[in-house]
């Protein structure tokens, strides 16, 4: 057997989706936060295009998606619990997440 003939097909690649975030760990968004979710092997990637180097992956859209708001929850929280001393690109972020709370 060839080794061509032992690897599995290539499966079709999945075209990203779209989804939207309305929760912050306990805070509720005022507006919808567009995530975005691409295939990555066998599990699913979500980003934000709005805040950088963040993702949630999971073996499925839902928790991809939930372990993206666990990070941003836990990013947000470690933000605004001593906003000092961050770079202006983070103080940038707390900002735009601090904006979309709407309830404390």
């Amino acid at each position: 057997m060839s080794i061509l003939t032992a690897l599995p097909a290539s499966r079709p690649r999945a075209r990203p989706r779209r989804t939207t975030i309305h929760t912050l760990g306990r805070h509720r968004l005022a507006q919808a936060l567009p995530c975005i979710l691409r295939p990555d092997g066998d599990e699913w990637l979500a980003t934000i295009p709005t805040v950088p180097h963040i993702y949630g992956l999971g073996e499925s859209q839902t928790a991809a998606v939930a372990s993206l708001e666990r990070e941003l929850a836990s990013l947000y929280d470690d933000l605004t619990t001593d906003p000092a001393g961050f770079t202006p690109e983070w103080d940038a972020v707390r900002a735009f997440l601090s904006g979309l709370i709407a309830t404390p």
